[in-house]
């Protein structure tokens, strides 16, 4: 391979690329006041807007919707693992987060090579219970992606 040469991230169907994720989000838990899973999305639609995951999530309209960059989400996860790692008491439990921690890379990498358009939601406002969603356009523009809950008492 030449220094001209440009990397070309490996593509996937809609169904293969969300057997990935579901497989890559296996033990990886987003950590507020309660530990939730992370969850595969999909929805047949190209229209990402906070309106659209309301009537999606089956929201009512006037919740309150926040939009970031995507990597803030992969930021927040990958803190709270590199949190873990270094206050971690054994061995045994560093190495889970740690495996934990490269399975979010692999994830994140992923999800950039796949999907564009990727938007973090935070859906609910000051409520305790949130609703987060990282959601990007599919190869064939549906939307796909990950949703979580995070409990902020």
């Amino acid at each position: 391979m030449s220094l001209t040469d440009s990397f070309q991230p490996e593509r996937f169907s809609e169904q293969q690329l969300s057997e990935k994720i579901k497989k890559l989000t296996e033990g990886i838990l987003w950590s507020s006041e309660s530990d939730y899973p992370l969850e595969v999305v999909f929805w047949e639609t190209s229209t990402i807007s906070p309106e659209k995951l309301l009537e999606l999530t089956n929201q009512l309209p006037d919740t309150v919707v926040a939009v970031q960059q995507g990597d803030k989400f992969f930021a927040k996860l990958f803190r709270q693992y590199e949190h873990y790692i270094s206050e971690s008491s054994d061995e045994e439990s560093e190495k889970e987060y740690k495996s934990c921690l490269v399975k979010c890379q692999k994830l994140a990498d992923l999800l950039k090579a796949n999907l564009t358009d990727i938007q973090y939601f935070d859906v609910g406002g000051n409520q305790p219970k949130i609703y987060l969603y990282l959601i990007g356009k599919s190869p064939s523009s549906n939307i796909l992606g990950l949703s979580t809950i995070g409990i902020y008492t």
